[in-house]
């Protein structure tokens, strides 16, 4: 479950990136590193993972919404697109935790 939600994050994601303008696309592009380096992370596939992995979707499919309704990269999908950064940001710090405690 955990894994295919991540790929599901990643499509959405990588279907925006050229609606992004160019500042927040060179971060787009570096969040979607995030999240294929996410996926072969043991963490992704444990329980603890789900809310992360979920708020990360959210954040992408609501970054997805407000560019159709704004039919662009406007005011309200840059606030969208802080969220999406914040999201992956935040599964990114969590893993690097975990793997740290691991070894």
């Amino acid at each position: 479950m955990n894994t295919s939600l991540t790929e599901e994050t990643l499509a959405i994601a990588k279907s925006v990136a050229n609606q992004a303008d160019a500042e927040d696309q060179k971060e787009l592009l570096l969040l979607l590193k995030d999240l294929e380096e996410a996926k072969l992370s043991l963490f992704v596939r444990t329980g603890e993972a789900k809310p992360l992995l979920l708020g990360c979707h959210e954040a992408a499919v609501d970054l997805n919404r407000k560019i159709q309704e704004e039919e662009g990269w406007g005011k309200n999908a840059k606030a969208a697109f802080q969220i999406f950064q914040n999201r992956v940001s935040k599964l990114r710090n969590t893993i690097l935790v975990r793997t740290q405690k691991a070894t």
